[in-house]
């Protein structure tokens, strides 16, 4: 929970800072992109910032990182689990129950789970599986998190 609060706070700092940066040139803009992004992958993080025009404006966004699609390493238990607690997270927000459209595999074999969603707004959310010292499997889930989607 510590490491997901510090990159919350790290998230929050960064996405000010480049939107400072956005004020600037598009040099010191792409460096900036450049830099967060750089620290994004090196933190695991399967997200990255892009300068996009939208309705003819640049803007900031976070996108998702390019990343190989591939089959969960959950079994049926564990996948229903893993979807009942991203279930929690999206009745919370008002959302439908979730339909997975994809799952992306991180260099570390954690997992993003994307939601099947309409338009330019994706949801993921990240999803980590562990074996159980008491058997089974040990679920992390974390999300929901926003990004575009080209």
């Amino acid at each position: 929970m510590a490491m997901a609060r510090l990159s919350a706070i790290f998230v929050a700092l960064l996405g000010s800072a480049l939107l400072s940066a956005c004020a600037g040139t598009s040099a010191a803009t792409s460096a900036n992109l450049d830099a967060s992004n750089r620290l994004a992958a090196a933190q695991g993080s399967p997200f990255r910032w892009r300068a996009i025009k939208i309705n003819g404006a640049e803007r900031l966004t976070v996108v998702l990182a390019d990343l190989p699609s591939g089959p969960t390493r959950a079994d049926v238990p564990t996948r229903r689990n893993v979807l009942l607690l991203i279930g929690d997270t999206e009745a919370t927000a008002g959302r439908p129950p979730p339909q997975i459209a994809d799952i992306k595999i991180l260099p570390d074999h954690r997992e993003v789970w994307l939601l099947a969603a309409n338009g330019h707004n994706g949801i993921a959310y990240i999803v980590g599986l562990k074996p159980s010292p008491q058997g089974g499997t040990d679920i992390e889930v974390s999300g929901a998190r926003g990004y575009y989607k080209d």
